[in-house]
């Protein structure tokens, strides 16, 4: 079974996964691990350990990190030699309601699709330059 792992500095995840929730209903497939919020979470190769100990080796995982070179993914990727899971650097919000819309059926190649499509949405919104925009597409 294909399942998601969020992992964060903070409660990223958290909220992530909460927002998750909101669009797109209850999902017992994806997991938060959020990293320096109280003292048993401020191991961080500790906390992964834990995680990589308890789950189901049958289950194919896609972790999902905050930020690139940050001590949360460097931790996952020294773990990831063995090849148990599926790692992705710059969690948001338009990449995990990609992965989670095509779960049943995500591998590498559609996670890294959800990756490049979610680029896109990655935009700085400027008010003037978007209504003007706006106004040449009414014609």
């Amino acid at each position: 079974m294909n399942r998601i792992l969020l992992a964060s500095h903070g409660y990223l995840a958290q909220g992530m996964k909460s927002s998750l929730e909101i669009l797109m209903g209850t999902n017992d497939r994806i997991e938060c691990l959020c990293a320096y919020v109280d003292d048993d979470s401020r191991d961080v190769a500790a906390l992964i350990d834990a995680w990589m100990e308890t789950r189901d080796p049958a289950d194919s995982w896609f972790v999902v990190t905050d930020i690139f070179g940050g001590s949360v993914n460097n931790e996952f990727i020294q773990r990831q030699t063995d090849g148990s899971f599926t790692l992705i650097a710059g969690m948001n919000l338009p990449l995990l309601v990609e992965m989670v819309t095509q779960l049943d059926s995500l591998d590498a190649d559609k996670a890294k699709a959800a990756v490049e499509g979610s680029r896109s949405f990655i935009q700085l919104c400027e008010a003037a330059d978007m209504l003007a925009g706006a106004e040449e597409e009414e014609f």
